[in-house]
């Protein structure tokens, strides 16, 4: 099996569920917070194992246009998976596994967690997004399938709902904390200082 057709068949089958994961674990998040953490990951990792199974199972039809191999296509995704690499490292200094997953929100009170300003996060406030997007947007580019486009570009939107969300969520959390870090901050694109 060639590697654009396997990396084209991860984003086809991992791409919707774990965005779908988002978008019912923050406008719910009270639900879940009663249920517990254990109940919520085991909920929420079967009904994603379920999306992918699906998806898998109609591969054929969603991985049936592939543009072909086009070296400038792979390089430009390679460019855009070393930053999304480099912004990696650089969130993981001050963020956790727990946190990226979403402990702290489903789980308040066990793990609390704290707002996060230093680092990169003194720059932009949605680091995590921006790297995502970045490893996203490379590799589609190197699989030039439709279908890794398609759900790469089902990300755009969901970001934005997704940070709209959990904004919301950080406000109530963190208060007039969030607030100003959020006025002094960018969400995605750090202020250029001459």
């Amino acid at each position: 099996m060639h590697y654009r057709y396997i990396l084209a068949l991860v984003f086809t089958m991992v791409l919707p569920p774990v965005l779908m994961f988002w978008m019912v674990v923050h406008p719910f998040i009270g639900f879940w917070r009663k249920l517990g953490l254990r109940w919520t990951y085991g909920i929420l990792v079967a009904a994603m194992g379920a999306g992918a199974a699906v998806l898998f199972h109609f591969r054929r039809p969603l991985l049936a246009v592939d543009f072909g191999e086009n070296r400038a296509l792979q390089a430009a995704g390679g460019v855009c998976v070393a930053l999304s690499l480099i912004l990696r490292v650089m969130v993981g200094r001050k963020f956790s596994m727990a946190q990226i997953i979403g402990v702290p929100e489903i789980a308040p009170q066990e793990h609390p967690g704290k707002l996060m300003t230093a680092g990169i996060y003194a720059h932009i406030r949605h680091p995590r997004y921006v790297q995502l997007f970045l490893g996203l947007a490379g590799g589609a580019l190197v699989a030039n399938h439709l279908a890794s486009y398609v759900a790469t570009a089902l990300w755009l939107p969901g970001i934005w709902i997704i940070v709209g969300l959990e904004e919301k969520e950080l406000c109530k959390r963190f208060g007039a904390a969030y607030e100003d870090y959020r006025r002094r901050v960018p969400g995605f694109i750090p202020r250029m200082r001459l």
